[in-house]
């Protein structure tokens, strides 16, 4: 009988996840969400205690000290990471302050659905977007063709 409700519990777990159009995923400590389907595999060496996770399409998260097992749901956004990326995020107070921004380059709040809630272009290296009429909750940023998921607590 205890098998036959933990299978019940299980499968109803999994039709609801399934309904909500939510995947399982790994979240890494430094914050980046891979849905499992994605992940090609894992790869550790002796005496480290970070490891690397390969995507399938080739991409490495790479120095993962712990990566937990939940579900999201699927935006349709993805990161894209740039090489000598050096645009950097500041939360202060109800402002979002980006810097490294590179002169006319769009900036745009999504929230996790990818409707998109603020636009504007930045004049320099430094660009201020408010965020005060925003809801609590996950959102994207997006510079140009970089994007970064952020938390608006």
């Amino acid at each position: 009988m205890k098998k036959l409700l933990l299978f019940a519990f299980l499968a109803c777990t999994f039709n609801s996840v399934k309904a909500q159009s939510q995947v399982w995923a790994l979240e890494t400590d430094n914050g980046t969400t891979v849905a499992l389907s994605n992940v090609d595999f894992l790869l550790a060496a002796d005496n480290d205690s970070a490891f690397t996770i390969v995507v399938k399409q080739g991409e490495a998260i790479s120095g993962v000290l712990k990566a937990t097992v939940t579900t999201t749901t699927q935006t349709g956004i993805s990161t894209i990471k740039a090489q000598n990326d050096k645009t950097s995020l500041l939360m202060a107070g109800s402002s979002l302050v980006v810097s490294g921004t590179e002169a006319n380059a769009q900036v745009g709040v999504y929230s996790i659905d990818g409707a998109q809630q603020r636009v504007s272009v930045s004049r320099g290296d430094v660009t201020t977007v408010d965020v005060s009429a925003l809801k609590k909750g996950t959102y994207v940023l997006k510079v140009g063709e970089r994007a970064v998921k952020f938390v608006k607590k």
